[in-house]
């Protein structure tokens, strides 16, 4: 079977390798790492490594943010460990280096052909593996077991787009997930889902979503930092409305931008300032271009000196950073969490929630469909139906004018938003404690 899958993934790797060379040489990607991740090359570590290693796996930004919490604990409880993080892309990296350096190592995880995950455990041998949102690797888990590595899915969902592909390779997955000491899921469908693709009932707990539990006082003193930071550069705070367009992805900023050029028009409303941050690193450019394209002048926040006093800030913003979106939602009066217009499956909507942030979504949320059923709930949240293009920008302009114009409405759906996030924490000790007595176990 796994000489099968190797040759799989070799087929695979071959097929994308226009694709690969095109983001390496327009975008600077992969090529960096690649060595390493085919164990060509040792891994890049700061010191060596002299106590029992726990190795926690987080894909990218997204899927690092979330297991921030969860890390923190796990070093804060397991002092005698080292810990050791890997990330698949290098914004995640550069975000872990910057966030948990100082008690964690850092690198990339391999891919998964067994000559690379070989060497790999020969360099770091893990005493335990946490795997944060239910990556598999069928290579991965077959070695790891082999060694009597226990596995932990951490956080896990199974989504609505990787449900059905899942369910073609059920033949090659039940094998691989029974190799999973346990799995750790964020709600029932979830556990439901991974309970159909073959993982073993008695390894299988619904154990909450801990991107509840964001907001630790270790993340709130350095979001706090950030904020300072970036009102003083951009004056944030300074008596208009805001808008915050988080993590925006292809054929949303276009929308987007036509809603809010609409909405200027109403003199209540002609002062609202806006802050855009696309998803990717890799768009900035092209975010920044189109709206150069529509006449919108603009302030680059990676062109402002940090050292500097900025006067000129213009009434449009573009984040173009990585790491600063959380810490700036506390200043919009309004946010609209992207990733949601288009069946990309929606970005996380509780860190404007922590902030008591009115909060609107497009109809798309099936990456979240726990959290955007629990918010649609509590009345915490605004989502947009699924409507053409010209009857979707009138809907997203109707929403800001109503949300920005109604204090009182607007307050109350930031306060709704905070009490879901208040109602579902624990999730976060919950899953500690299984990790803890796991590894103290082994």
């Amino acid at each position: 079977m796994y000489f099968l899958y190797n040759v799989g993934l070799f087929l695979v790797l071959v097929l994308a390798a226009p694709y690969l060379l095109y983001q390496a040489v327009v975008h600077k990607k992969y090529l960096a790492n690649l060595t390493a991740r085919l164990g060509l090359s040792p891994i890049k570590l700061s010191s060596p490594i002299n106590k029992p290693v726990i190795l926690i796996h987080c894909v990218s930004v997204g899927e690092f943010l979330a297991a921030e919490v969860l890390i923190e604990q796990i070093h804060k409880n397991l002092p005698t460990y080292q810990i050791i993080i890997t990330t698949t892309t290098t914004t995640g990296q550069h975000l872990a280096k910057e966030r948990a350096s100082k008690f964690a190592e850092i690198c990339y995880f391999p891919l998964d052909f067994a000559f690379a995950v070989k060497k790999f455990f020969a360099q770091v041998n893990p005493v335990a593996i946490v795997i944060m949102e239910t990556e598999i690797w069928p290579q991965f888990f077959h070695i790891a077991s082999e060694n009597r590595i226990p596995i932990l899915i951490a956080n896990g969902r199974i989504s609505d787009r990787s449900f059905p592909r899942y369910k073609l390779l059920k033949f090659l997955l039940v094998r691989t997930l029974s190799l999973v000491t346990k799995f750790m899921m964020q709600s029932t469908q979830d556990a439901e889902r991974i309970l159909a693709l073959g993982a073993p009932p008695n390894s299988v707990l619904v154990s909450g979503n801990i991107k509840y539990d964001f907001g630790t006082q270790e993340q709130s003193k350095r979001l706090d930092l950030i904020a300072i930071k970036l009102d003083k550069l951009l004056n944030l705070s300074q008596n208009a409305p805001l808008l915050v367009f988080g993590s925006t992805t292809p054929g949303e900023e276009e929308l987007l931008l036509a809603a809010y050029q609409r909405l200027l028009q109403d003199k209540l409303l002609a002062n609202t300032r806006l802050l855009i941050v696309p998803r990717r690193p890799e768009r900035f450019a092209e975010v920044a271009n189109l709206l150069t394209s529509q006449n919108i002048k603009f302030t680059h926040r990676s062109k402002l000196d940090d050292s500097k006093n900025n006067n000129q800030i213009e009434q449009v913003i573009l984040l173009d950073s990585i790491g600063e979106l959380a810490a700036v939602y506390r200043f919009a009066t309004v946010v609209f969490v992207g990733g949601s217009l288009v069946p990309y499956g929606g970005h996380n909507i509780l860190e404007p929630a922590l902030y008591q942030r009115a909060i609107i979504t497009g109809s798309y949320m099936n990456n979240f469909h726990q959290i955007i059923k629990d918010f649609l709930a509590a009345k915490a949240v605004i989502q947009l139906p699924a409507l053409e293009k010209q009857e979707l920008i009138l809907e997203i302009t109707e929403k800001l004018s109503y949300s920005l114009k109604n204090e009182s409405a607007n307050k109350q759906l930031g306060e709704n938003a905070y009490q879901v996030i208040a109602k579902n924490r624990g999730a976060l000790t919950q899953q500690l404690e299984v990790i803890l007595d796991i590894v103290n176990k082994k």
